[in-house]
């Protein structure tokens, strides 16, 4: 028995002592389970491993258990052990598929980071994590910061998104400390600018430009204090350049601007055919009215895509440019998104035809290229959505076959991967002669969302139970009392909380709807997971009741049981893939616009009504039948034209089919 083995049943049964009895249990069988039998279990699942990594990982799960005491026992509830995890992780590592387990389970892996902090792949993982999310990854930086590898992975994050980074520039901070000990001279920089503007400024923003020595660090504080067209423009000087500094920084600004020019145009959605709804974009350029298009993706309304699109292609024809042209002038920055949001709007082969054929085919051909992507699945989704919309047989053969090519000639399995789905996703729409690597893709299974099994929405208490999160403001207390008001019939029993409400159903299936509190926000929503908790009741439905900037807030209670999310705004790529990352078999419910009460609250009535009678959920009977009882209210059925179910969101179904083969490749 080796060292660090001794180590660890020293521990186990200094835990098994808390309680006073030594009897290998715990006073809550769920922690006995875990640190008994499954600790047992995974050190005889460790001596599969060399003796170099299994040292190390048995001295991880010391370190792990030494932390273990009274407090913890009673103050922790674990839904989902981590060691649950680490046994998958274990799994993999037999099949050598441990980087493809971290890639495929990213929430999982930070769970599990201080067990796996000196595996080979562990590095690995974290700079791909950086260049996705490195809020993320400086948010877990104290359970890696002991790695030799902690400083190339702390310079890649803070140089990615210093914004993020800055809101550690204090104290003894380990993200401050270590970047200041950092030989990097980007990394110096960042310090510098703190030092001269504070963590206020939004220099940050251009650190691609004060980098390069365009624009001095007080110049930049001053220009984003401005905040008006020529920070912007700076912001997408920035953007032009694919490996730009603080890209993750400065796409959010230009997110958040493009929002304020875009929520006043969504507001006078009641008169779209009035041209002058979009009068105050009238003075902006080609390049700038692109922009505002792909940075406010996640809330622009479909009668304000439709107008902005038709003056960005006036200012095209102004310009004297092609469509072409206008992305080749932009760098071709978020050029695959924005041909996702046109073919979401049927516009994509409209803006194609404004192109010359052999601008079009160099395009496509730089479109179908996935393998220099520095987000592979966002850019495979992106020319999915596309693919569903192109009616046109000859575009249709041009990105066939160069799909049937690059799947051939790649040899970086996960691209391989994105490739054969594709083809996989639209053998129907196939325009040529059936070869081999067709069938081949035909073989995947593809992710069906058609359907919601009622086992499945009432997990293993038999209790269907929803979380609704209601925020504080004007919507958000109008939405919370219409809402209750849906629910008193005969049917329902309302429960007023101090601190939440509770819906319960009278008679069928046990359903139990919890809504927060709008005045009351985080401390609401926090005593209704302790309520929970403390009866061991599992949550199958989230539900967000809020605009677009409250939903990352929202998405903090997801958990690997949800089985169905309803959004307030359509979410959009990064979205779905934090909820399919957090809640893997999870389906979504969207809309383009705003959600409504006016469809929000018959489309969760109807829902579970059907859940507590029991049945499956059909997704496109459900939704055919809720369209023809909406019919009869004009303003609700046209806002629900807008709204997306799950068998219809292609981006859900590709990734989750994508993420279930990733593991395997």
């Amino acid at each position: 028995m080796s060292k660090a083995q001794n180590f660890i049943d020293f521990q186990q049964r200094r835990i098994d002592l808390l309680d006073g009895v030594e009897d290998k249990k715990c006073s809550d069988s769920l922690f006995s389970s875990i640190y008994f039998e499954q600790i047992d279990r995974i050190q005889i699942e460790l001596s599969e491993l060399s003796p170099n990594r299994k040292e190390k990982m048995e001295f991880a799960i010391y370190q792990d258990l030494y932390r273990i005491n009274t407090d913890f026992l009673n103050s922790h509830s674990i839904q989902a052990s981590k060691y649950n995890y680490f046994e998958e992780y274990l799994k993999a590592c037999s099949q050598n598929k441990q980087l493809q387990y971290l890639y495929a389970y990213p929430e999982h892996a930070y769970q599990i980071l201080p067990l796996i902090l000196y595996e080979e792949h562990t590095s690995t993982f974290l700079e791909s994590e950086a260049n996705k999310d490195a809020s993320l990854v400086l948010e877990n930086y104290a359970s890696f910061f002991e790695a030799a590898y902690s400083s190339k992975i702390l310079s890649l994050a803070c140089q990615n998104d210093p914004i993020a980074a800055k809101k550690y520039f204090y104290g003894k901070q380990l993200v401050y400390t270590d970047l200041k000990k950092s030989d990097d001279k980007i990394d110096q920089l960042i310090i510098e600018i703190f030092n001269a503007v504070g963590r206020n400024s939004k220099a940050y923003n251009l650190l691609e430009l004060i980098a390069h020595e365009k624009i001095s660090i007080l110049e930049a504080d001053e220009l984003s204090k401005e905040n008006d067209i020529h920070y912007f423009n700076a912001l997408l000087s920035c953007a032009r350049n694919p490996k730009a500094l603080a890209r993750q920084s400065f796409t959010e600004e230009l997110e958040y601007i493009s929002l304020q020019k875009i929520r006043p145009i969504n507001a006078l959605y009641e008169v779209h055919m009035d041209k002058n709804r979009f009068s105050s974009l009238a003075v902006n350029n080609a390049e700038q009215i692109y922009s505002f298009i792909i940075y406010s993706e996640e809330e622009i309304f479909t009668s304000s895509f439709n107008g902005i699109y038709d003056l960005l292609l006036s200012k095209i024809k102004e310009e004297n440019m092609s469509s072409y042209q206008l992305l080749e002038k932009l760098g071709f920055n978020e050029y695959g998104n924005f041909l996702k949001i046109c073919a979401s709007y049927s516009k994509l082969q409209n803006f194609l035809e404004r192109m010359s054929p052999e601008e079009k085919s160099i395009l496509l051909e730089k479109f179908v290229s996935l393998d220099s992507s520095t987000n592979l699945l966002k850019d495979a989704v992106c020319l999915a959505d596309c693919i569903a919309s192109i009616a046109d047989s000859t575009t249709l053969m041009v990105l066939e076959t160069s799909l049937i090519e690059k799947s051939h000639l790649c040899e970086k399995e996960e691209v391989k991967l994105a490739y054969d789905l594709l083809l996989a996703f639209f053998s129907s729409k196939s325009v040529l002669t059936k070869k081999p690597s067709m069938q081949e893709g035909a073989l995947f299974e593809i992710c069906n969302l058609g359907q919601l099994n009622k086992h499945a929405l009432f997990g293993e208490d038999s209790i269907h139970t929803e979380l609704h999160i209601f925020y504080d403001d004007e919507d958000g207390r109008s939405s919370y009392v219409s809402f209750l008001n849906t629910f008193k019939s005969s049917k329902w029993k309302i429960e007023y909380q101090s601190n939440f409400t509770i819906i319960k159903s009278i008679k069928g299936k046990r359903v139990e709807l919890y809504l927060t509190n709008p005045t009351l926000g985080h401390t609401s929503a926090s005593s209704i997971l302790a309520y929970l908790n403390s009866k061991n009741q599992d949550l199958e439905v989230l539900v967000h009741r809020g605009h677009s900037f409250y939903l990352p807030s929202s998405l903090e209670y997801l958990n690997p049981q949800i089985k169905l999310v309803i959004l307030g705004s359509c979410g959009g790529y990064n979205k779905v893939l934090d909820i399919l990352n957090k809640a893997p078999d999870a389906q979504i419910i969207s809309t383009k616009q705003i959600g409504s009460y006016l469809v929000n609250n018959p489309l969760i009535l109807r829902l579970v009504e059907n859940i507590n009678s029991g049945e499956d959920i059909l997704w496109e009977e459900f939704w055919l039948s809720l369209g023809e009882k909406l019919k009869t209210k004009v303003l609700a059925f046209e806002k629900f034209q807008e709204y997306q179910a799950p068998h219809q969101n292609l981006g859900a179904s590709f990734i989750r089919t994508y993420k279930s083969y990733q593991y395997k490749i």
